[in-house]
């Protein structure tokens, strides 16, 4: 009798157990940590992973190496502020009546505001541009965390090297319940200050013009012959800038892995827009004009940059790493990703749930876990000031400017945007035409 009590007891006692377990597993499955890391005007081919031919990234090469790494990922806005509220709120930019970065994100819900619902420690340091903050002790957005106010504070150790070590001071701190953290930094943007060490790094740099393509000498690095500047000494302070980046990097993940995080973390890297642009710096205005000179993001031969429609302004990197769910070594070029995208796969892959029509993203969790797929809906554009306006379906790029001259490309044949078509495809411009017009009622007057 006494032994069928001790059979019983021990079979109750290990379902109990066994059912413990499989709640913290599917706990643990549905909650990774997320960190977003958004770094200010990096082209597309700015890494050593997307072919940029002297930029040396290792550290990021490795989030490439051990995940998934895009060809075909797009950001919403080709400015700061524009950008960075289609990340948080899944919601195109053009769809807010009042400019973000002036009057916030109104009553639109964010990605953190979701994941601090569902119980997450939420924090964000680095670049804001989300708008006014009335009172740091009491963050908009659902963020818990934030050294918004204590920027720049220790240059000498390379910009945005304290709000890595901020990161790396919440992660530690919360190192035992489900986080997330934007990790937005100010490099590349003007004025670009890397450290002497950093620069030492690439001392011996010989450009080969020949390495780039049409756009990028076109643009950037005959204005540079024109004003008799060195194009070897603008790329050494565009790359040490970057490494110095990386090496922070490389910091945050030794922080992951010493405090047996990895596994479990999902790192996102991408950029807000594609690289600045080269400009003449006019006669007593300033170093941060004369810095202008130096902006040599590289979009990868792509044509255009920040603040453009084209292909390098608005096609930035995309690397995914999660240990415990996506393959190492994944490439995906065929897939369209859209920065619209990130709030519903990260709630998808969270088990957060949303209501799907509230926001304009698809839900890309099975992209992310290196599925190919095609996209559902075409990606818009718009610029406030022109009021020129962009459409990509499929393989068709079509521009709209502002005063109303059409132009397309190919861009699965034509990547580079060098060959106009439109007189040659006429009923693709006239069916695009009628979905931009479509669109466009529907936003805000």
């Amino acid at each position: 009798m006494k032994i069928k009590r001790i059979v019983f007891f021990s079979i109750i006692l290990i379902s109990l157990f066994s059912c413990s377990s499989s709640e913290n597993n599917s706990s643990a499955d549905i909650q990774p940590n997320i960190i977003f890391i958004l770094v200010d005007d990096l082209g597309w081919g700015d890494l050593g992973c997307y072919g940029h031919p002297y930029a040396e990234t290792p550290n990021i090469d490795k989030l490439a190496e051990e995940g998934i790494l895009f060809k075909k990922f797009y950001t919403s806005g080709v400015s700061c502020c524009p950008s960075r509220t289609a990340f948080m709120t899944g919601k195109h930019p053009a769809s807010f009546k009042d400019y973000m970065a002036d009057y916030g994100f109104g009553n639109n819900i964010t990605i953190t505001e979701l994941l601090q619902e569902a119980g997450y420690a939420t924090a964000h340091t680095g670049k804001w541009h989300m708008g006014p903050i009335e009172d740091m002790q009491k963050l908009p957005y659902g963020i818990d965390f934030s050294n918004y106010n204590k920027l720049e504070k220790d240059t000498l150790k390379g910009r945005d090297t304290h709000s890595f070590d901020w990161a790396i001071d919440f992660i530690k701190n919360k190192s035992h319940h489900p986080f997330y953290i934007n990790i937005w930094t100010h490099i590349v943007h003007v004025p670009l200050r890397p450290r002497k060490e950093m620069l030492r790094h690439f001392e011996d740099i010989e450009v080969d013009k020949d390495q780039f393509g049409k756009w990028f000498n076109q643009d950037k690095l005959q204005i540079l012959e024109k004003e008799g500047r060195s194009i070897n000494e603008a790329m050494k302070m565009y790359l040490a800038e970057l490494y110095n980046l990386d090496m922070n990097i490389g910091n945050l993940v030794q922080c992951l892995e010493e405090q047996n995080l990895d596994e479990n973390t999902i790192i996102i890297f991408s950029s807000d827009h594609g690289p600045a642009p080269v400009r003449v710096a006019k006669e007593q205005n300033g170093e941060k004009d004369q810095m202008r000179l130096n902006m040599l993001g590289y979009a990868g031969g792509l044509r255009g940059g920040k603040h453009t429609l084209y292909e390098g302004g608005v096609r930035v990197p995309f690397i995914v790493k999660w240990p415990k769910k996506i393959k190492k070594n994944q490439i995906d070029n065929k897939s369209v990703v859209s920065s619209l995208d990130l709030l519903p796969t990260i709630c998808s892959i969270s088990g957060i749930k949303y209501e799907k029509n509230s926001f304009h993203g698809e839900d890309k969790s099975q992209v992310w876990y290196g599925n190919p797929e095609a996209r559902m809906k075409p990606l818009y554009w718009k610029r406030e000031k022109n009021n020129s306006i962009s459409i990509l379906e499929n393989q068709w790029k079509l521009y709209k400017g502002k005063k109303g001259r059409v132009t397309l490309y190919n861009i699965e044949l034509d990547p580079y945007e060098e060959n106009e078509i439109s007189s040659q495809e006429t009923q693709v411009v006239e069916r695009l035409l009628e979905q931009i017009d479509e669109w466009t009622g529907t936003l805000p007057q």
